[in-house]
């Protein structure tokens, strides 16, 4: 079997079956990046926990807000690093299947932003670090290694967008709330 249907089928799985996540203690981040900085007025880390599946470690998340609490309605970034290799094809792929299971956006508006995020995504390698700030309800701007890759807006975007990772409905609610700083 190539390479290339190898790592489709390990996607396959990883988006059919969910993520396992693990917490990590050895990641822990005692300064928020350049970005984040930028962005949050005094960034404290809310939470962090290590993606992986299988004995795969794919990214490492960090949660950020002013005071180290989570709230939907109050600034936040989002810090993603990564362990492995992902194409934009892949992040974009994966970003837009989450979109259409986690909102009620229709066909029409879903390929639209689809386009929006693809000008946004790049490959990502181990130590890449992808990181997305929610500072007002209707934007989210996404920075890879700590220059900015793009701004997308639309109404109540921030909700939406960080739902795939935050949310309780997301494919790893146990690990969302781990990053959201609230009991398992």
């Amino acid at each position: 079997m190539s390479s290339f249907v190898m790592r489709k089928a390990l996607i396959a799985l990883i988006a059919s079956a969910g993520l396992t996540l693990a917490s990590s203690a050895s990641m822990a981040t005692t300064e928020a990046p350049a970005e984040v900085r930028a962005a949050i007025q005094a960034p404290q880390p809310v939470g962090q926990a290590t993606f992986s599946w299988l004995f795969w470690d794919l990214f490492d998340g960090s949660l950020w807000s002013n005071d180290g609490k989570f709230s939907w309605d109050q600034p936040f970034a989002l810090t993603l690093t990564y362990r492995t290799d992902f194409s934009a094809q892949e992040l974009t792929d994966q970003t837009m299947s989450e979109l259409d299971r986690l909102t009620n956006w229709s066909d029409d508006t879903l390929a639209s932003f689809a386009g929006e995020v693809a000008r946004c995504m790049a490959d990502v390698g181990n130590g890449d670090r992808f990181t997305a700030t929610g500072n007002m309800p209707d934007r989210v701007v996404l920075y890879l290694n700590g220059q900015q890759r793009c701004s997308l807006e639309k109404p109540g975007l921030r909700g939406q967008f960080f739902r795939i990772w935050l949310s309780d409905n997301s494919k790893f609610p146990a690990k969302s709330r781990q990053l959201t700083g609230r009991p398992e």
